[in-house]
């Protein structure tokens, strides 16, 4: 299965003023944030290794087996930063992780239900949750250095997205984007008391153009930092009419 990684860029820009001392909460940071980039460069390593590890021939058990300890290394890491960080960020950004943790997993449990009773399930299920940890990693790493005067950059290209609406402890709405088992990407959308829409994602410029299998309906998807957004541009399909929009508001 083709599984591509984001591209993930990190610099980091100390700033102090020439010739003053910095205060020892500064210094702390200061150091907290140089000791986060080092942990990100050796989780870099770690992605290099199990994207080379997947071209070996090996049983479809030991590819679970080295994709749920990928998926722990992860989680590890996650769980370092919090432990490290957690306490220093806003209380919107710990209400945030709060949810996250709340629905990462019911999220995935739904996105993967058609594999569900396959061998090949555990392993997709590590992967992605794989991926949404390293965001994860890199946006509360980027939220504290900035939060601190100081800046790591990252920038995920990667089309493959997941997105939510989180409205009183339970998942409403949904929009993901995922491989293809055959080529290119697909995409699911499901928006609450609605209807679901299922069918082919293509990067077209600043856009994600999306097609149902049924060729009933097309759109466009957006993806901004923090939310997705999707227009009906055609459509034949009686529930959805050209012109609806529907804003997704929490990035996984």
């Amino acid at each position: 299965m083709k599984k591509l990684l984001g591209l993930l860029v990190i610099s980091i820009f100390v700033l102090s003023a020439c010739g003053k001392q910095e205060k020892p909460a500064e210094d702390a940071s200061s150091n907290l944030v140089s000791k986060v980039m080092e942990e990100l460069e050796v989780m870099t390593k770690v992605d290099e290794e199990y994207e080379a590890s997947k071209k070996e021939d090996v049983s479809q058990a030991e590819m679970s087996e080295k994709a749920g300890a990928y998926c722990e290394k992860w989680e590890e890491e996650l769980d370092t930063l919090w432990d490290e960080i957690g306490d220093s960020l806003s209380d919107e950004i710990k209400a945030e992780q709060d949810t996250w943790n709340k629905v990462v997993d019911p999220f995935l449990e739904d996105m993967l239900q058609d594999y569900s009773d396959g061998s090949i399930y555990p392993m997709l299920y590590a992967q992605e949750k794989a991926d949404l940890m390293r965001n994860r990693v890199y946006k509360l790493a980027s939220q504290y250095a900035k939060d601190n005067g100081e800046t790591i950059e990252y920038t995920n290209n990667d089309i493959r997205q997941k997105f939510l609406n989180y409205e009183n402890n339970a998942i409403k709405d949904i929009l993901y984007i995922t491989d293809s088992m055959e080529s290119g990407y697909v995409a699911k959308i499901n928006i609450d008391g609605v209807g679901s829409l299922e069918g082919t994602a293509t990067q077209d410029g600043d856009k994600i153009v999306f097609q149902t299998y049924e060729e009933t309906l097309k759109g466009e998807i957006s993806l901004e930092e923090d939310k997705a957004v999707f227009l009906v541009t055609e459509s034949t399909d009686g529930t959805f009419k050209a012109g609806d929009e529907f804003t997704f508001a929490f990035r996984l």
